[in-house]
């Protein structure tokens, strides 16, 4: 019964990996990006299955998905058949199961709300760098391993200024001037995408 459970899990897994890697590897800032394009103004007309999609596109929200769906399984079958040191074992397996498919439920919402809700600003890179992931850095993104973007920017309308680090790999060729669109909830940063001055 196990087995059948973890095959099923990775049949899943796979096919997450599968939507990851036949799409543009990481597409939710093209998504953000198209849709702040065409409509500036929340409240935006954005599903939550079109933001869970392109959030599970990525391989970080597939990793997160795939790893709750498979370690939740694992931990409730284990539950059901094993007994003393296993029901540790099956307990930790669940937990961290929950744990991962909350990740992946929280960061769809974030995205969802954002997108339909978020203030929608244009803002001006001044400052960029590019280094080293931080070990304390973002969950989020598609340079889990390798190099981030941080840096300063500028919303020119009303001299706000603000600084970002991104662990995604358009991020990484900025460089001041450049214009970037952030989407801010309750006066926070929560999503960046790429400006692109044909949408405008």
């Amino acid at each position: 019964m196990i087995g059948v459970t973890g095959i099923i899990a990775i049949a899943v897994l796979l096919g997450l990996f599968r939507i990851a890697f036949t799409r543009q590897f990481y597409r939710l800032p093209d998504f953000v990006a198209g849709i702040v394009a065409v409509q500036r103004t929340p409240p935006r007309r954005v599903s939550i299955r079109a933001a869970g999609a392109a959030v599970l596109a990525g391989l970080d929200g597939a990793l997160y998905a795939g790893g709750g769906i498979y370690l939740t399984l694992a931990g409730v079958m284990l539950l059901s058949t094993t007994s003393g040191v296993g029901i540790w074992i099956a307990t930790i397996s669940l937990g961290a199961g929950l744990l991962c498919a909350a990740l992946a439920a929280f960061r769809i919402s974030q995205v969802w709300r954002a997108l339909r809700f978020g203030e929608t600003l244009v803002a001006v890179v001044t400052q960029g760098r590019v280094g080293r992931v931080r070990l304390q850095g973002s969950p989020w993104g598609d340079l889990w391993w390798g190099r981030a973007a941080s840096g300063d920017y500028l919303v020119p309308p009303t001299g706000a200024k603000g600084h970002y680090y991104m662990q995604q790999r358009w991020a990484l060729d900025l460089k001041p001037g450049a214009q970037i669109w952030v989407l801010r909830v309750a006066g926070r940063d929560v999503l960046y995408a790429p400006f692109s001055s044909s949408a405008s």
